[in-house]
């Protein structure tokens, strides 16, 4: 039997930088809520696909996991274009990590809201 574990939080710092209403609530702002330690150890491992990530999935018996991008996501950007970009943004930069490691990731892509879906341009249907 294959365990599979759902909406797996990750989190890519470059998206703060192409969001101006991300920057004062991107990861760091999320995990300031945390005390010192923990916040590292989120931080750490919310950015991480390999390090950290497939290690301790092999600990906890996990085969797969279903990628999704955690808080702020893209609810944070008003402006659709930039939202629309962001979206690819993360879609290619997911779809490239799961191609690294195809046994052991599948990802949840983003779409804004009032637009059609973004397919990032690697998207190989899986």
């Amino acid at each position: 039997m294959r365990h599979i574990a759902l909406e797996e939080a990750f989190f890519i710092a470059e998206l703060a930088e192409r969001q101006p209403m991300m920057e004062s609530r991107g990861l760091m702002q999320l995990v300031r809520c945390w005390k010192g330690e923990y916040a590292e150890w989120y931080a750490r491992r919310l950015t991480d696909f390999t390090e950290y990530r497939l290690p301790e999935m092999d600990d906890a018996g996990i085969d797969i996991q279903v990628l999704s991008l955690t808080v702020p996501g893209l609810q944070v950007e008003i402006a659709s274009e930039l939202a629309s970009d962001n979206a690819r943004f993360v879609n290619d930069r997911l779809a490239q990590e799961i191609s690294k490691h195809p046994d052991r990731f599948r990802g949840l892509p983003l779409c804004r809201c009032r637009t059609p879906p973004l397919q990032p341009r690697s998207w190989n249907g899986r």
